[in-house]
């Protein structure tokens, strides 16, 4: 198997095919859901905030709200959970979202969300 082009953790994506794993098991993503993790992981240990996000998977001619991208943030997140495991993405309440950079992952109950 190819190297993936980003790995943090046990998560590995190859962009190509846009496969996602998590300790070798395949995640099932919607496209929604892959687009929001690539942004997020292309800009790792960056804050992007609710309207970048929401402009760049939804289109700026798309009326979305910080809500409608909180109920897709959460679903990702629960996909990329493991017992025990880290969480990936940061919330900055008020501001957006970080993709934690693989060398700040710390097991999920320290992680609030």
């Amino acid at each position: 198997a190819a190297l993936p082009d980003f790995q943090a953790g046990e998560l590995a994506i190859h962009f190509q095919n846009q496969e996602v794993t998590l300790g070798g098991q395949r995640v099932k993503l919607t496209p929604v859901e892959y687009k929001l993790l690539y942004h997020l992981v292309r800009n790792a240990g960056h804050l992007l905030s609710h309207e970048a996000l929401l402009d760049r998977v939804w289109g700026s001619n798309y009326e979305a709200s910080p809500e409608y991208l909180k109920v897709f943030v959460s679903r990702l997140r629960a996909k990329l959970r493991r017992p025990g495991g880290p969480e990936y993405i940061e919330t900055e309440r008020g501001r957006g979202y970080r993709f934690v950079h693989s060398r700040e992952l710390v097991p999920a109950a320290r992680a609030s969300g």
